[in-house]
């Protein structure tokens, strides 16, 4: 029992640096991203209005703050659509993993303190920690652990997963 909680505690640590870590890409985008949003647009506003009537050739003086403004628009969608699109799901996923762990964690400590104060592990205590361990692979791996599983509706299930890839 111990070796399992042992286990869980590491699954936990491991999950939540990766949350973290992903909440330091999130900031690292959004702040990277402000801060080179925000010098294009200056760019955009010198090269517009105090460079180009002085020292631009007068064809390309109009054409300078186009493209830079261009540039800034590309860059914001793409800085936003990884925000959104990646760190997003990436910082869920690793809160909900975190989230069942620690739910199992809990289960298994009141597990363990049944056997610490009784002294005396039953075939009841055992196969009940047992059903939550082989339950806490299930979820980690998404699959819904039940005992009665139906075996053509799970094959069903599997096969509508596979064509969603």
């Amino acid at each position: 029992m111990l070796e399992k909680k042992a286990a869980l505690e590491k699954d936990l640590k491991h999950y939540k640096k990766l949350k973290s870590t992903w909440n330091r890409i999130d900031l690292g985008l959004k702040i990277g991203g402000g801060i080179l949003v925000g010098s294009m647009t200056i760019a955009g506003v010198v090269c517009g209005v105090v460079v180009a009537p002085h020292l631009l050739i007068p064809i390309l003086a109009p054409q300078v703050p186009i493209i830079i403004g261009a540039v800034e628009g590309g860059l914001a969608t793409i800085l936003i659509g990884l925000n959104i699109g990646v760190t997003s799901r990436k910082k869920k996923y690793h809160k909900e993993k975190c989230k069942i762990v620690q739910s199992y964690l809990d289960k298994i400590w009141l597990y363990i303190e049944k056997a610490r104060q009784d002294s005396i592990i039953t075939v009841a205590e055992l196969e009940g920690f047992n059903k939550l361990i082989e339950e806490y692979c299930g979820k980690m791996n998404g699959i819904n652990c039940d005992i009665d599983i139906d075996l053509i509706k799970f094959q069903k299930d599997i096969k509508k997963k596979h064509r969603r890839l």
